[in-house]
C-alpha cells in the first residue's frame, strides 16, 4: 500500500536533508517536502510550526502521514491544526535532541528546546530514532527533566514516550549521522582535521560553512560557525562528539 507522506523540516541541512532526500528517493510511498533553510535552528523550533501551519491547511486531504523532525514543535502545530490533522498518523524522527546534545563547558543549557522536544514526541503517534544509544539516551534524559519540575510533575510522561519510540536507523544501525555545529570556544577551532584525534570509528564528511559545503581533507581548517557532517559508529558518537565541542563529562 503506497501512502501521501507529508514531511515538514525547519531545519533542511545537513543531516536532516540528506535523510529526506534519501527516503523521498528509496521509499514506495508518495512523499512531499515542506521544508525551511537550515539556519537559525532556535528560531526554527520556536516560530517554524507558526510559519508552516498555513501551508499545512493548504494541503488538507492531500496527505494520510505527516512526518516531521525534531527541530519542529509538533504540539504547537497540532493546535493550530487540530481539524487537518485529526485522522493523520503524526511521525517524528530524532536526528539529535536538545536534552542531552553537548554543549561546550561553559554554556548553559536552555531547558525550553528540551521541553519542546517532549512535547512534540506527546504529539506524535511514533518517535523514531537513529539509533537505540540515541533513545536511551533521550528517554533517561526526558525523565531526569521532567523530574525537575517544582510540582505538578506528569508522572505518565516518561512511559507514554517510551511506548511510542522505537529506532530505525541510518545504514541498519551501523552508523550514525550528525551535523556539529562549532563555535568560538570550540576547542578544535583553528585546528587542521588531520591534528583533531578523533576516535577511530569516526569521520567528518563534508562542512558548511556560510550556507556552502565544503568537501573536507586533512588540510582543511575548522572555523567558528562551521557545521559538521560527523558520520561515526555508535560506540564512539558520545566521544566524537565530545572531542568536537569540548563538552565535559
Amino acid at each position: 500500500m503506497s501512502l501521501r507522506v507529508l514531511a515538514l523540516e525547519p531545519y533542511y541541512g545537513g543531516s536532516h536533508r540528506a535523510f529526506l532526500d534519501g527516503y523521498r528517493r528509496h521509499s514506495r510511498h508518495r512523499v512531499w517536502l515542506l521544508t525551511m533553510p537550515a539556519r537559525k535552528w532556535k528560531w526554527r523550533m520556536r516560530g517554524a510550526a507558526v510559519s508552516m501551519a498555513p501551508q499545512v491547511r493548504r494541503l488538507a486531504g492531500e496527505f494520510d502521514v505527516l512526518l516531521a523532525s525534531d527541530f519542529l514543535d509538533l504540539a504547537c502545530l497540532a493546535g493550530l491544526t487540530a481539524d487537518v490533522l485529526d485522522g493523520i498518523a503524526r511521525v517524528v524522527y530524532f536526528h539529535e535532541n536538545q536534552i542531552t546534545y553537548p554543549l561546550p563547558p561553559e554554556a548553559d543549557r536552555d531547558y525550553q528546546f528540551g521541553f519542546t522536544n517532549i512535547t512534540t514526541c506527546l504529539a506524535a503517534d511514533r518517535v523514531l530514532f537513529n539509533s537505540d544509544h540515541h533513545r536511551r539516551e533521550f528517554l533517561d534524559g526526558a525523565a531526569g527533566l521532567l523530574a525537575k519540575m517544582p510540582d505538578h510533575v506528569p508522572a505518565y510522561a516518561p512511559d507514554a514516550l517510551r511506548r511510542r519510540s522505537e529506532v530505525v536507523p541510518v545504514g541498519e544501525g551501523k552508523v550514525n549521522i550528525t551535523e556539529v555545529e562549532l563555535d568560538q570556544v570550540a576547542p578544535v577551532v583553528g585546528k587542521q582535521l588531520m591534528d583533531i584525534a578523533l576516535p577511530e570509528g569516526s569521520l567528518v564528511g563534508y562542512l558548511l560553512r556560510d550556507e556552502e559545503p565544503v568537501v573536507c581533507r586533512g588540510s582543511t581548517e575548522l572555523r567558528a560557525g562551521d557545521r559538521l557532517i560527523l558520520i561515526t559508529v555508535p560506540e564512539d558518537h558520545g566521544p566524537a562528539l565530545r572531542t568536537l565541542t569540548g563538552e565535559t563529562l
